[in-house]
């Protein structure tokens, strides 16, 4: 799954034509990790919070969608805890098992002790046999007790180990998307292009060709870094509505009038 995971954002990266350092720079995440992301090697990674963020914000930068490759993340986590839970298991019946042959080796001793004397009365051998029996069985209880009792210790601590971890995770989660949400304010800005009519269509972005076309009667919505410089030129001012970061510009022109903006 870890491999499925870095293959999906390694295809995604190349088929944008971007390298490993353009997707640092955007994303201001350590080539380093990019790379440990895409190997599927989280164990390199500085925790789960850093995780999901840095799969979320590749996901963003090449296009994906970032709940979906969580949901995988979160799908393989859990397979790896259930494997590292039935490793447990398998050791806990490895030591009962040693345990109890241990418990029928220390037995038959005793047994063999008991038989080999033999300047001791039938009746006396008799009661000791029958003591020493009694006090086995009862360390045997004792000893099943206990190990039950750890057993039951064990599968409460992982039981509450389990609830912490997902409350831990609902909490980095919410910190999460609030960060996120807080940098797409911080980080872009939104002009909106609303054609009532049909309309022709200039967009540079950084004195580079964005979109050039018609409109008819719909609209096109520019999602850029507030750093960057766009500039709008429209045939038809009189049909066409701006609206910059959620501001509407109002009447930009009259019918069949040319405009030009920068932004």
């Amino acid at each position: 799954m870890e491999n499925k995971i870095g293959e999906i954002l390694k295809k995604a990266r190349e088929e944008k034509g971007f390298d490993i350092a353009y997707i640092a720079e955007q994303t201001k995440i350590q080539k380093r990790y990019l790379i440990a992301l895409e190997e599927g090697n989280y164990n390199e990674l500085p925790g789960e919070v850093h995780i999901k963020g840095f799969l979320r914000n590749y996901c963003r930068e090449v296009g994906l969608d970032s709940n979906k490759i969580i949901e995988m993340y979160n799908q393989y986590k859990n397979e790896n805890f259930e494997e590292e839970e039935n490793e447990v298991d398998d050791k806990n019946g490895i030591l009962n098992l040693i345990i109890a042959g241990i418990v029928i080796i220390f037995l038959g001793i005793i047994l063999l002790n008991i038989i080999d004397k033999k300047d001791e009365n039938i009746v006396q051998e008799k009661q000791n046999i029958s003591n020493n029996k009694n006090s086995n069985i009862k360390k045997i209880e004792k000893e099943a007790l206990k190990t039950n009792k750890e057993n039951n210790k064990e599968e409460k601590n992982v039981e509450n180990e389990n609830k912490l971890i997902k409350k831990i995770e609902i909490i980095e989660e919410k910190k999460v998307a609030k960060e996120e949400k807080n940098d797409k304010i911080d980080i872009y800005k939104e002009i909106k292009i609303i054609a009532n009519g049909i309309s022709w269509i200039e967009i540079k972005k950084n004195n580079k060709e964005y979109f050039t076309g018609f409109l008819k009667n719909e609209e096109k919505i520019i999602k850029v870094k507030k750093e960057e410089k766009i500039y709008i030129k429209i045939g038809d001012a009189g049909v066409v509505k701006l609206i910059n970061d959620g501001k509407d510009l109002g009447k930009i022109g009259n019918k069949g009038e040319v405009k030009k903006f920068n932004f």
